[in-house]
């Protein structure tokens, strides 16, 4: 019989190493991916990244709209990331971004193959009511990741945070660097 609670322990433990590498269970191309699969601006913002075929602005909205990624309710599909304390959403002083926006910049960074670099805090992408922001933690005078990088960080909050009134707001670390939080809101710097 296999001890759940030590199962359970164990993926927990590796969770963070998961969260660090790429899926290989799942096509990252938009264009090759089934209807049974939901959208995700994550996966969205690195096929842009890998330069495979991808949805535009304008149809990957309509995409994340068709799997209720707006609604109040966590979009399905999505069980397994219940469980991320990284994420927060909401919890910012400045106001929410408009969506739309957002996706905007999120696909600017995604094409962008430079380097995103934080001395404290830099605006990465201001597009209408829309900023992605980058806050440095942890040691050092600064901290980098791929633009990539922080766009699937920034679709990671949007898959999460984006609410009914097509309004976002919330951070995540870059991926692979948490020493640099992304964050989505309205323009604040």
């Amino acid at each position: 019989m296999v001890n759940m609670k030590f199962l359970s322990f164990i993926s927990l433990l590796a969770a963070p190493l998961a969260a660090a590498l790429p899926t290989t269970g799942s096509s990252n191309t938009m264009a090759a991916r089934s209807d049974s699969v939901p959208f995700s601006f994550e996966q969205w913002a690195d096929a842009i990244a890998k330069g495979e075929t991808h949805l535009s602005v304008e149809e990957a909205i309509q995409a994340a709209d068709a799997a209720n990624l707006g609604s109040s309710a966590p979009p399905s599909g999505n069980a397994e990331r219940s469980i991320e304390k990284r994420l927060r959403c909401n919890h910012l002083d400045v106001g929410s971004a408009w969506a739309p926006d957002a996706v905007a910049c999120i696909n600017q960074l995604a094409s962008n193959g430079q380097m995103c670099r934080v001395d404290v805090t830099v605006a990465f992408c201001t597009i209408g009511n829309a900023q992605i922001v980058g806050v440095r933690g942890g040691p050092g005078p600064y901290t980098e990741s791929s633009c990539q990088d922080v766009a699937r960080a920034a679709g990671y909050v949007m898959d999460n945070c984006w609410r009914a009134d097509n309004t976002v707001q919330g951070d995540h670390y870059a991926w692979g660097n948490g020493n640099m939080a992304v964050h989505i809101a309205a323009p604040s710097i």
